[in-house]
C-alpha cells in the first residue's frame, strides 16, 4: 500500500528530530520543541477542533514545565522545586501521545466527520430549549449558592444539595439548548446567567470549555466565519480574545489571594498560567510515583465502576489522591498520567489508541444522541485533559442519557400538539 504523502513527511520529520536530538547531546529542550512543532501541525491540520484543543493544552501545560526546568520560576508547588523534575520523560511521554493524534487524524477521517457532526441538523423544539435554559440556571445556583462573588476557593465548592456534579448538570442543559442558541433570547440570556455566575464564583475551567466549544459549533456552522477570524485583518476577533484571557488569568490570580496583580504580572502569567504550573507538578509527580512504587496495572481504572455509585468516595488507588498524599499536590491529574501510571509508555499508547478511536466512533453516526455526546467532549477538554476522564463519567452514564430522554418526550409530544 502506497504511503501518504503526509505519513512520509511525518517519518521524514521524525527522524530529523531524533538526529537532532542525538546531536546535541540528548537535550531535553529539543523534545520539548519537537512537541511544540507536532502541535503547531495538529492545530494546522485540524483548525477549530476537539484534537487541536487536546494538543494545545497538554502542550500549555509543558511550557510552564519547560520554564521551571530552565529559568528555576514558574508558579506554586512546581516552582518551590520540592521533587527533582523529569522533565525529559514529561517531554517524551507527550511527544508519543501528540505523534500518536497527528498520524491518527491523517489517517482517518476523523476530521471530516467531526465538522459534519458540528454541522448536523437538530429538529429541537422551542419548549425543550427553554426547559434546558431554565434548569441550567437552576443547576447553577445549585452549585454556587452564594451571593457574595468574592471569588474565594472556599466557598466554591458548597453546594445547596448534595453531590458534586450540579456544574457539569449546568453544562449539560446549556449543550441540549445549543441548536437554538441563535433563535432564543432565553438560551441566550442563560448562557450569559451561567457564564457570569461561574466566573463570579472563581470556576473558569467549565465555563471557559462551553465557550470554546460554542464557538467552534457557530464558527464551523458560519458561513465564511472561520476565515474571518483567523484573517489577521480582523485583529477585533484577537483583541477580545486577549480581553477574555486577561480576565481569567485575574480571576485565577484574585482566588488565590494576589488581589493587587499588576498588568506585567498578567502578562507573565499568561505564557506560565497557575493552573498549568499546577498541573505540570502532578504529571511530574505521576512519573515519580512510577519510579518510587511501580505501576497499579490498571488497579485505578476499576474504581470508574465503584464511582458511578452515587455519594460514594473511594480512595484507595484513586490517582488524584495517591498523589495528593505522596506528594502534596494541589489535586487534578494530566490526561496522560493516569495510563502512564497504571502500565507506562505501553499504557499511554493503548490510552491514545482507545479514546481517539471512540472519539470517531462518535462522531461516526450522525444522531441525535451522539451529536449532544459529542459537544459534551468538547466543552470538557479542559476539565478532562487537565483533572482526568473520571469528572466527566457521570455525566456520559448518567445525565446525558436523562437529558436525552427529555428530549424524546418532549419532542414526542410537541409532534402530538402538532398535529392536532
Amino acid at each position: 500500500m502506497k504511503l501518504k504523502k503526509e505519513n512520509l513527511f511525518l517519518i521524514l520529520l521524525i527522524l530529523i528530530l531524533v538526529l537532532i536530538y542525538i546531536c546535541t547531546e540528548m537535550n531535553p529542550n529539543i523534545i520539548f520543541m519537537a512537541n511544540i512543532l507536532v502541535c503547531i501541525i495538529i492545530c494546522t491540520k485540524a483548525k477549530f477542533s476537539l484534537f487541536s484543543i487536546k494538543s494545545i493544552l497538554i502542550n500549555y501545560v509543558l511550557i510552564a514545565v519547560a520554564f521551571q526546568y530552565n529559568t528555576g520560576e514558574s508558579y506554586g508547588l512546581l516552582e518551590l522545586g520540592l521533587f527533582q523534575l523529569r522533565y525529559e520523560q514529561m517531554c517524551m511521554i507527550s511527544l508519543i501521545y501528540n505523534i500518536i493524534l497527528l498520524f491518527y487524524i491523517v489517517n482517518s477521517k476523523t476530521l471530516e466527520r467531526e465538522e459534519e457532526i458540528l454541522k448536523y441538523h437538530l429538529e429541537e423544539t422551542n419548549i425543550f430549549s427553554v426547559v434546558c435554559a431554565i434548569l441550567a440556571i437552576i443547576f447553577s445556583i445549585i452549585a454556587f449558592p452564594t451571593l457574595n462573588f468574592n471569588l474565594s476557593s472556599e466557598t466554591r465548592f458548597q453546594a445547596l444539595l448534595p453531590g458534586n456534579a450540579w456544574n457539569h448538570m449546568a453544562i449539560i442543559s446549556l449543550i441540549f439548548a445549543i441548536p437554538k442558541f441563535k433563535q432564543s433570547i432565553i438560551v441566550k440570556v442563560s448562557y450569559l446567567f451561567c457564564i457570569l455566575w461561574f466566573l463570579l464564583h472563581g470556576e473558569r475551567v467549565d465555563m471557559i470549555g462551553l465557550m470554546l466549544a460554542t464557538i467552534i459549533m457557530l464558527i464551523v456552522n458560519g458561513k465564511d466565519t472561520a476565515e474571518k477570524i483567523l484573517s489577521f485583518k480582523n485583529i477585533k476577533y484577537y483583541i477580545v480574545a486577549f480581553i477574555i484571557v486577561v480576565i481569567l488569568v485575574y480571576i485565577g490570580e484574585y482566588r488565590n489571594g494576589n488581589t493587587e496583580i499588576g498588568l506585567s504580572e498578567i502578562y507573565k502569567k499568561i505564557l506560565v498560567q497557575n493552573t498549568a504550573a499546577d498541573v505540570g507538578y502532578v504529571y511530574n509527580s505521576s512519573i515519580l510515583y512510577v519510579e518510587d512504587n511501580g505501576f497499579l496495572y490498571g488497579k485505578s481504572y476499576l474504581l470508574y465502576l465503584l464511582k458511578l455509585i452515587p455519594f460514594i468516595s473511594v480512595a484507595e488507588y484513586d490517582v488524584v489522591a495517591i498523589l495528593q498524599n505522596m506528594y502534596y499536590t494541589a489535586g487534578g491529574i494530566l490526561i496522560l498520567s493516569e495510563p502512564y501510571m497504571n502500565f507506562g509508555i505501553i499504557g499511554v499508547i493503548v490510552f491514545a489508541l482507545l479514546e481517539f478511536g471512540i472519539i470517531n466512533i462518535i462522531v461516526k453516526r450522525k444522531k441525535d444522541y451522539n451529536f449532544f455526546l459529542y459537544l459534551f467532549l468538547l466543552a470538557t477538554q479542559f476539565r478532562v485533559t487537565w483533572y482526568g476522564i473520571v469528572y466527566i463519567e457521570k455525566g456520559i452514564v448518567y445525565i446525558i442519557p436523562i437529558m436525552y430522554l427529555l428530549y424524546i418526550k418532549i419532542r414526542q409530544i410537541a409532534k402530538k400538539e402538532h398535529k392536532k
